[in-house]
């Protein structure tokens, strides 16, 4: 099953997110047990690894956004060119035009 690139970006936020609080997690216990400080740095740990996590939620929303954006103008240009009348001509000013009508003389 492929995992279309837009969906897969999301999943890898996801899975970014929850590894940079277990990174935090194990390293503030492994402080802790070096330092013998108690739960404080496997706290202060949880707390630097959900701010990684969240700066990386909050960089992809902003990417998202701005591709959102600039797919947005894309549709609206493609729009605006297929909205365009195409250009007719006049018959009475085409030469090479056929009429029914025979042409007066122009004085």
């Amino acid at each position: 099953m492929k995992i279309p690139l837009r969906d897969a970006g999301a999943i890898s936020i996801g899975i970014e997110l929850v590894v940079s609080v277990i990174i935090g997690l194990v390293a503030g216990a492994w402080l802790d047990r070096r330092f013998a400080t108690g739960p404080w740095l496997t706290l202060v740990g949880i707390i630097v690894g959900s701010a990684a996590g969240f700066r990386s939620l909050i960089k992809y929303g902003q990417r998202a956004q701005a591709r959102a954006e600039r797919e947005e103008q894309q549709d609206a240009a493609n729009a605006a060119t297929a909205k365009e009348p195409a250009k007719t001509t006049d018959p009475s000013n085409d030469p090479d035009a056929s009429s029914s009508e025979p042409t007066a003389p122009r004085d």
